[in-house]
């Protein structure tokens, strides 16, 4: 697997369990809480992954340092987020609405990534370095997990 479909096979399962968030809880037998906690593992494990493994190697490339910066700030922004989630109740309008807000930035990261950095990306790595890259995230994204 090339580092774009492991990324974006990261990308899907975030969307799948936001969606999960907006079912009502006997629809899947998690609490919030529950699937809050995957939410969060899976957005830090991949933020943190995707940047020592994706980011840093197209980082050097001409044309990339301003995008993948903006990346790693809206990374910096779902972590903020996720820590305010983390401190309030989870039953509460106030927590769904900031959830809701986190989704959506979420999905614009995903969407601007996938469209704009694959393709720079594309252009820069060999489908092989792409192998390789993938291979790194995986393992890189288990250890950032345990």
């Amino acid at each position: 697997m090339d580092i774009y479909d492991a990324l974006k096979n990261d990308h899907q399962e975030v969307k799948n369990l936001f969606d999960e968030l907006e079912q009502p809880p006997h629809m899947n037998g998690e609490s919030r809480d529950e699937i809050f906690t995957k939410i969060k593992t899976a957005l830090v494990s991949h933020s943190e992954a995707e940047e020592a493994m994706f980011y840093t190697q197209l980082r050097q490339y001409e044309g990339a340092e301003k995008k993948i910066e903006l990346a790693v700030n809206e990374h910096t922004q779902v972590s903020r987020t996720l820590e305010v989630l983390d401190s309030i109740d989870k039953k509460s309008g106030t927590w769904l609405n900031k959830l809701m807000s986190l989704s959506d930035e979420v999905q614009h990261h995903i969407n601007e990534e996938e469209k704009e950095i694959f393709e720079m990306a594309r252009h820069v790595f060999s489908q092989q370095q792409a192998q390789e890259m993938g291979k790194q995230f995986q393992e890189t994204k288990i250890q950032r997990k345990t």
